[in-house]
């Protein structure tokens, strides 16, 4: 692993400054992943929705969030990209990619995990997340408003 939490991937999945972004629009981001991948008929590849009852989850690391509390922000949900290659499965090495966050592109899951959802913070059950993971085949053929 590199400085700042990215992982020494020699070639990355996807270049951040090549990837379609919005501000506040991580659900449209993360299928724009998925879509590449799909094209590129590559697997591995999934939309990690993270919300809860209350509307109300808790990030850390996030750009928009507040500098002073270590980039914490609180979302109605999120959305991010996380790859696992079937070549990898016994030996770790799945990378996430969050254009909203501010530990690296990609960034290891563990250290993403860690420095994004503070698993040992305790939260108020307002708080708790959920999660919810999908494959990217599964994000594209669902969400496509126009299937080709």
């Amino acid at each position: 692993m590199s400085a700042g939490g990215t992982t020494k991937s020699a070639s990355p999945l996807f270049k951040r400054d090549s990837c379609t972004y919005t501000s506040c629009y991580c659900e449209e981001n993360v299928y724009m992943l998925c879509k590449q991948l799909v094209q590129r008929g590559e697997k591995g590849g999934f939309a990690v929705f993270v919300s809860n009852d209350s509307k109300k989850v808790p990030l850390w690391a996030q750009s928009a969030g507040e500098p002073s509390e270590d980039g914490l922000v609180v979302w109605d949900y999120h959305v991010f990209f996380i790859w696992r290659p079937s070549s990898e499965c016994k030996k770790g090495g799945s990378e996430v990619y969050d254009l909203d966050t501010t530990c690296g592109f990609p960034v290891d899951a563990d250290d993403y995990i860690k420095k994004t959802f503070r698993p040992m913070v305790p939260l108020k059950p307002d708080f708790k997340r959920l999660f919810r993971v999908v494959s990217a085949e599964e994000f594209v053929k669902y969400r496509n408003p126009y299937p080709t």
